[in-house]
């Protein structure tokens, strides 16, 4: 029993267009050229603003260059004018060589400002130096370190690692006694909200300076009474 018939492939179907069109017109199958303005209207619209842009400096740039400079006049006193007048004319036309001037003036003053303040700071730490220390026999030190704090010396920086060149002890030696430790100053009876360690410390030297004054007037009171 035979198959069922294949039909042949005639090709693909035409358009409805080629058959509108009459049997002595030639149908060109090649694919028909885009023009450049259509080519340009598929570019993003970013790319064609840049080109735009572009075109316009270009066009702006060409503007400027053919322009002529405008020359102005050059500054000359007037029929009837004043020296004061004709220089503030030319203050006003010139106004940059000023400039400088002043901007020195200004920085003068600030100077004399930071001077000024430069001096009252150190009478203040000489006032708290003389205060701290009593101005008994360290008064030419406290001299001495209020001319170093005005110049801007400073005083030397211990060695961080002074520690490290001092001899250790060999391996295997015995000591001769135990380690002397240093007796820490108590500060218990001044609260932490005074301030800082040492405003601390200043603290408790005055509350000690005045327990003792008050002992000593108690006792040369009780020997008056004795008497």
């Amino acid at each position: 029993m035979a198959g069922p018939e294949k039909k042949k492939f005639k090709g693909p179907k035409p358009k409805q267009a080629e058959f509108d069109n009459g049997p002595d017109v030639f149908i060109n199958k090649k694919r028909r050229k885009v023009p450049k303005d259509e080519l340009s209207a598929d570019a993003p619209r970013a790319f064609r603003t840049l080109m735009k842009w572009q075109a316009h400096a270009k066009q702006r740039a060409e503007e400027k260059q053919n322009t002529p400079k405008e020359i102005k006049p050059a500054l000359k006193i007037r029929k009837g004018e004043s020296m004061a007048d004709f220089s503030r004319r030319v203050n006003e036309a010139v106004p940059l060589p000023m400039a400088k001037g002043v901007n020195d003036a200004k920085a003068a003053k600030t100077s004399q400002k930071q001077k000024a303040k430069a001096e009252r700071l150190r009478a203040e730490y000489k006032v708290r130096l003389d205060k701290r220390r009593g101005r008994t026999d360290d008064d030419d030190q406290a001299d001495l370190d209020a001319d170093n704090w005005k110049s801007g010396k400073r005083d030397t920086s211990p060695d961080p690692w002074a520690h490290l060149q001092k001899a250790r002890p060999k391996f295997g030696e015995v000591a001769d006694r135990p380690p002397e430790l240093p007796k820490l100053k108590r500060l218990s009876n001044v609260p932490k909200s005074a301030g800082s360690l040492a405003r601390r410390e200043l603290l408790e030297t005055e509350r000690q300076s005045v327990i003792d004054e008050y002992r000593r007037l108690k006792a040369r009171k009780e020997a008056t009474i004795d008497e």
